[in-house]
């Protein structure tokens, strides 16, 4: 009996359901969206993991938890780390596959498979431009900044095409080409006639598909049952990349758009109520002419070491205390030693975000070491090695450094930073400060101005057990602490000794500095919150004897990017682009002081008006106190103006941030331009 050619036609028009369950024919419907859903697991394993832009979310929530890190240790277990994904599991393995089989069982064939190829293209296009957004950026972007991307790249297609990477977009091309070649043989295998009597294939099928469906609604339970409190990192790629289209970034530069340098210094001082440059003739040019030397001292908290306080134990820098500036509310921007360096030495926030130097490879920082290399001044960077974590060097060089010497190019990995002996570190740091002690020798010979900065590492911590190591017994971590700070007074003394020996130690300004503070139960156990004032409240001592005779307290709330000012005026040094002031303006009592911490410790802050607070971006709450401590009170209301007030003034923060590093950064690259307006990407 033959079947009218009418008929074969009509039934290729029904859906693909032409076999005798057409529930498991219409799977195959949904194969071209598994490129989007392998895209959303492997974006979400970038922000999970990656440490270029900022520290992945394993990092950054386990030290918020006051976990251990490293490189090599997230600080999470596997099932911890399991429940990131737990959302895009539901969503783009389970939920949105689901919605695309009905679709393919109950629409015909070529209506239901274009529209599942469209939206899976639409997807992939998306999702891998947010991907590498993310690689810019540090984040997903909002349809305004799309637009200004692409406006600037039709007009710089080479610098275009470097971002879009060509070799992982071919990969993803030739990825969907296959997924889409293998459901298209799918499709032409089941229009041949197949025997009735040989099920084996369909039986092979039926128990393939539903083996991978439990395996998936398994390790999708198993990763909501995680007992890890959800955080915004546990959110679904898919939905977090299409919310990001409409919703505000958590970099807001709608404010600075279109501003010149100037306009950007103008804007940042209104908002934070940052005293205008102004000579103040108690101090302004007091110590004209004199050498400057930093010491950087590793992981000092003010709670351990206070610069008012008891100094019996530090003989060298009780003795310099006399004659100095003393900064009791002194605080780090950044609880990183990396960042902190940046602002003592560029007198700028550092970006919450991404780190400046290496996403602006060209920048040339503004700050007080490329000022004084102008005016003749030796400039040079004493550590014991070359710390592989992070780019130093380059940082050293885009903030002027002549040199950065180290003792016979000493490199170290993670391995060999955290399991050192006392003796070790004690010993690379004494390497560094001979070489400082010989270059000071001749720059003092030679009639040389000089500006060193000495970063030694005995005090980094953890802490090592000073009291057994030394033979004594003391097993307090503070005091341990203490101890190995006590010895970076005597490198201190031993550089005081030889510009006495030269005369020269009343016409040296010395500056004694904490990076930062503790930020993890294993720098010392009894830590139970990490952003707070254990983390960011560190000693601040200037020597300046050609200015005071006596120890001069400064009352109100001082921070790293003070430091430059300070010192620049005290020479007499004229400089633009500053964000601080120097420490003695009693208008510093009424700014806004950040503290940076959301690629680290997960979370950002500042204070004013004798209030600190804090926005915790792992659990997107906010915090209000007297003091920094954000342990003893309740988040405020999502709903609060507290709320709206604190997580825009941080946003804004951060834009303006982003905004002042593009305009003075001469890299063509297309993150210079993303938080531009159209007009402003077009005119560039």
């Amino acid at each position: 009996m033959s079947v009218p050619s009418s008929a074969v036609s009509s039934a290729h028009e029904k859906p693909i359901n032409v076999g005798e369950r057409p529930w498991l024919s219409a799977v195959p419907g949904a194969i071209p969206w598994l490129i989007p859903a392998a895209l959303s697991i492997y974006i979400k394993y970038r922000v999970c993991t990656n440490g270029m832009i900022f520290h992945g979310a394993f990092w950054i929530v386990a030290r918020s938890l006051g976990r251990p890190t490293r490189p090599s240790v997230s600080g999470l277990t596997l099932w911890e780390r399991l429940s990131f994904f737990r959302a895009d599991l539901l969503v783009g393995l389970l939920l949105v596959p689901l919605v695309l089989v009905v679709l393919c069982r109950y629409v015909p064939i070529r209506y239901g498979f274009g529209s599942t190829v469209l939206f899976s293209a639409a997807m992939s296009i998306l999702l891998y431009c947010q991907l590498r957004a993310f690689d810019e950026t540090g984040q997903f972007l909002s349809f305004p900044m799309f637009r200004a991307g692409i406006t600037w790249g039709l007009q710089n297609a080479s610098a275009a095409y470097r971002y879009l990477n060509l070799r992982a977009l071919l990969s993803l091309i030739g990825a969907a080409i296959a997924v889409n070649a293998a459901w298209m043989w799918h499709r032409r295998a089941r229009r041949r006639k197949r025997s009735p009597k040989n099920p084996v294939p369909q039986r092979l099928w039926s128990v393939a598909t539903f083996a991978i469906v439990v395996c998936l609604l398994g390790l999708t339970a198993i990763a909501w049952a995680s007992p890890l409190a959800s955080t915004p990192f546990h959110q679904s790629t898919i939905l977090w990349a299409l919310r990001s289209l409409a919703s505000r970034p958590d970099v807001d530069t709608r404010q600075f758009q279109g501003l010149s340098e100037d306009g950007l210094e103008n804007r940042y001082r209104a908002m934070t109520l940052t005293p205008t440059p102004s000579r103040d003739a108690r101090y302004w040019g007091k110590a004209r002419g004199c050498n400057v030397i930093f010491l950087v001292m590793e992981t000092a908290p003010a709670k351990i070491l206070p610069a008012d306080g008891d100094l019996a134990d530090f003989p060298n820098l009780r003795r310099l205390r006399e004659t100095s500036f003393v900064g009791p509310l002194h605080y780090t921007t950044y609880a990183e030693t990396h960042q902190a360096i940046f602002s003592i030495f560029s007198s700028w926030y550092p970006s919450s975000l991404v780190d400046i130097n290496s996403e602006h490879p060209d920048f040339a920082s503004p700050g007080i070491m490329r000022k004084l290399s102008e005016l003749g001044y030796d400039t040079a960077i004493y550590s014991p090695y070359v710390f592989l974590g992070e780019p130093d060097p380059d940082m050293y060089r885009s903030l002027g450094f002549r040199r950065q010497v180290y003792p016979t190019g000493q490199r170290l990995d993670w391995h060999v930073f955290f399991k050192p002996s006392l003796e070790d570190r004690i010993e690379l740091d004494t390497a560094a400060l001979t070489l400082l002690k010989r270059d000071l020798e001749r720059d003092l010979a030679e009639g040389r101005r000089f500006a060193y900065l000495l970063a030694p590492q005995v005090s980094h911590g953890p802490w090592l057990g000073v009291g057994l190591k030394r033979g004594g017994d003391e097993r307090d971590v503070a005091k341990q602490g203490r101890g190995l700070l006590a010895i970076t007074d005597q490198y201190l003394g031993e550089i005081m000794q030889l510009l006495a020996q030269h005369n020269q130690l009343k016409q040296t300004v010395i500056v004694v500095v904490g990076d930062h503070g503790v930020r993890l139960q294993m720098e010392d156990p009894t830590l139970r919150v990490v952003f707070g004032d254990y983390s960011f409240h560190v000693p601040l001592v200037i020597y300046a004897p050609t200015a005071v005779d006596r120890m001069e307290r400064i009352p109100w709330t001082t921070s790293h990017i003070d430091i430059a000012p300070t010192i620049l005026a005290l020479l007499g040094v004229e400089s633009r682009f500053q964000q601080g002031t120097p420490i003695w303006d009693p208008r510093l009592a009424n700014r806004t002081t950040y503290f940076f911490g959301r690629s680290n410790l997960g979370a950002d802050g500042y204070h004013s008006n004798g209030r600190f607070y804090m926005w915790s971006h792992v659990s997107d709450t906010v915090y209000e106190n007297t003091e920094m401590d954000f342990n003893t009170v309740p988040p405020v209301a999502r709903n609060s103006s507290v709320y709206d007030q604190v997580t825009s003034s941080i946003r804004a923060m951060a834009g303006l941030e982003e905004m002042w590093t593009t305009r003075l950064s001469r890299a063509n690259a297309v993150r210079n331009h993303l938080y531009d307006s159209p007009s402003d990407a077009a005119s560039r």
